[in-house]
Formats: structure tokens, C-alpha cells, sequence
């Protein structure tokens, strides 16, 4: 066992070393203010985590208090005063530096559009991928590379990169969806623009059938044909995720089981397509416990411990948009399955 004289005389070296290097490193940075350069050992803990290290919360969005604001907003805004009548789901671990933060989780926007009876959102194009998960239709359309799609309560609507789209409404109740794009990694890489169209609409052939619509019925189908207690299906197109940025899955978990995931490098944006439960998210930036019903919104950063719990009322069905098309595509994806 070490003596007090031994115990200080290694304090007192170790305190000079320390010294050195703290003066040591100063002389360094006042050389590299003029190089443009800068010590990277004094940044390494912000470069470097032992975990991943996302800055997205788990956040929740009630649908009854957001579909409530998007029909206040519309009173207040009408068509003419806003080419695109939506609200961003902003996630509150990015904080207001520069203003609302366009960031759902650290990769994906997601927000809450709304186009009323008679209303015309106009044509455009743009470098971001969009998709389009809806929440209520009656003969609400999106339009996209000339086909016009009439939307139901649960389809998935597809807006690639640079393809003409625009959307409206032939019926008599207002039409919601939930927007999701890839607008975080475009404001990283500076990438993305928007080009307007001479008209308010394109020419377009109403179609059943097109590659960018994924009708809730034959996901339900896919759903229900497996016989487990939680069944997962991936929106595919050709056999692969529909696009490099996003990608989108269903899930089914019968009634009064529960679901324990593996722990990813994903994130998820949550949409409640029907039932109730509550999903125990334990995550990098803090835990909550999210009590969900139909078209709540919640989302689940990278690397969180999630365990999905349903009601007895029914089966739930849940709908996820997901980054995994970019972790995978960059060799970024890890799966961490020894729960606790």
C-alpha cells in the first residue's frame, strides 16, 4: 500500500505533466490561428463516442392536438398565402440557434400537411426525396411523374428526387399526411433546390396502379399473412428499399403482447396506423415512455433500447420512416441484439 508521501509525490507528477501538456497544446493553437488549423487531441471526446451519439429526443406528437392546429392554421393561412400548408415535427435536442430546427431526427424532417376540399397545391420538383404517409382521405390525390394517385387512410406515397408532383383535393374533407425528407442531409451537403412549374398542375393519368403508391390494403395483407406476434414488412420496390435516403416499414403486434426490437444505428418516425399501447424508449439523449392511439406520432433516435407493449382493445399496426436506406448504403449500420 502506497504511503501518503507516495501518494502526494505521484499527484504533484502527474500535475506537472498535465501542466506541460496544457502549455504545450496553448503554444500549438496560438500557431494554428493563422494555418487554419487546430489541435485535434483537444476535440477528440466531440469526434469520438463510445456510443453513437444522436442529438434527437424522444419526442411524441398527439394527432389530436396537431390535427386540431392544422385546421386552426387553415383558417388562418389560406391557399394563396402558402404554396405548401404544413407544420414541422420539430425534434427539440436541436434547439432554436438560428430558428426552428428542420430536423425530426438527426437525418429526417417530417411534418403534417393539409390540402382542403377544392384546394391545389402547386406543381414543383426538387432534389429531396419525399414520401407521404397518410393520415385522412376522401379523394384527396397526390400527382407524381404524370400519375395521379387518389389516397386512403394508410397508403404510402412516393415523391423521388427531381419528379414534377403536386397535390389536391376532389372531395369534401380536408386531406392529411405525414411528410418525410431527407432535407437534414441536404442541408448538410448544400444540395438541394426547388424548381417551380409554368402551371399549377402537369399533365397526368389517374392510375390504381403505379410504382409510387403503396396501398395500405395489400400491406395489411402482407401483415396479417404472417403468424406471429409481431411481424414486420419492408416497403420494396424491385426488391430493395425505394430510395438511398429513407426507407419505410409496417408493423404488426397483436393485442396484450410486447415487442423487443434489436438496438440499431437506425432511427425511426413512428406513425400509429390503428391501436393503442406505449413504446419504452430508452435512448442515448434520455428515456420516455410514449402512450400512443391511431395516428399519433412518435419517433425513436439511433441507438435506443425500444420495447413496443398493446392494449387489449386490438391488434396495433405501426408504420416507421427510417434512415436505414442511409446507414446501410454508407456501411454506417450496426444491430445490437443482447438486450437486457
Amino acid at each position: 500500500m502506497a504511503t501518503q508521501t507516495e501518494t502526494l509525490t505521484t499527484r504533484k507528477a502527474v500535475q506537472s505533466v498535465d501542466g506541460a501538456i496544457e502549455e504545450a497544446t496553448a503554444q500549438v493553437k496560438e500557431r494554428c490561428q493563422n494555418l487554419n488549423s487546430y489541435p485535434m487531441w483537444t476535440v477528440n471526446d466531440k469526434i469520438s463516442k463510445l456510443v453513437p451519439n444522436p442529438r434527437a429526443v424522444p419526442t411524441k406528437w398527439t394527432w389530436s392536438e396537431m390535427r386540431q392546429l392544422m385546421l386552426d392554421t387553415a383558417e388562418l393561412v389560406p391557399e394563396d398565402m402558402a404554396e405548401r400548408r404544413a407544420l414541422m415535427m420539430c425534434n427539440p435536442g436541436f434547439g432554436e440557434v438560428k430558428g426552428p430546427s428542420p430536423y425530426t431526427t438527426d437525418t429526417l424532417y417530417a411534418g403534417l400537411q393539409m390540402v382542403l376540399p377544392g384546394e391545389t397545391a402547386p406543381a414543383h420538383r426538387h432534389i429531396a426525396y419525399a414520401v407521404r404517409f397518410i393520415q385522412e382521405s376522401q379523394k384527396g390525390f397526390t400527382s407524381v411523374a404524370g400519375h395521379k394517385m387518389y389516397l386512403e387512410h394508410g397508403d404510402l406515397v412516393l415523391t423521388p428526387s427531381w419528379q414534377w408532383h403536386y397535390h389536391g383535393n376532389d372531395g369534401s374533407k380536408p386531406t392529411i399526411w405525414v411528410d418525410c425528407l431527407d432535407i437534414p442531409l441536404q442541408i448538410y451537403g448544400r444540395t438541394n433546390f426547388l424548381e417551380t412549374y409554368p402551371t399549377p398542375t402537369v399533365p397526368d393519368l389517374v392510375t390504381d396502379e403505379s410504382p409510387f403508391h403503396f396501398q395500405w390494403e395489400k400491406t395489411q395483407k402482407a401483415l396479417d399473412a404472417q403468424d406471429s406476434p409481431h411481424t414486420v414488412y419492408h416497403y420494396l420496390t424491385n426488391g430493395s428499399p425505394f430510395s438511398k435516403t429513407i426507407a419505410a416499414q409496417a408493423e404488426r403486434i397483436k393485442k396484450g403482447q410486447t415487442a423487443r426490437p434489436p438496438r440499431e444505428t437506425t432511427s425511426f418516425i413512428y406513425v400509429v396506423k390503428q391501436g393503442e399501447g406505449k413504446t419504452i424508449i430508452d435512448a442515448p439523449t434520455g428515456q420516455l415512455t410514449v402512450e400512443w392511439n391511431d395516428k399519433d406520432v412518435f419517433v425513436v433516435p439511433a441507438w435506443s433500447k425500444v420495447t413496443h407493449v398493446t392494449g387489449e382493445r386490438g391488434d396495433a399496426y405501426l408504420f416507421a420512416l427510417t434512415d436505414k436506406s442511409i446507414t446501410d448504403n454508407l456501411g454506417l449500420s450496426r444491430t445490437d441484439y443482447a438486450r437486457d
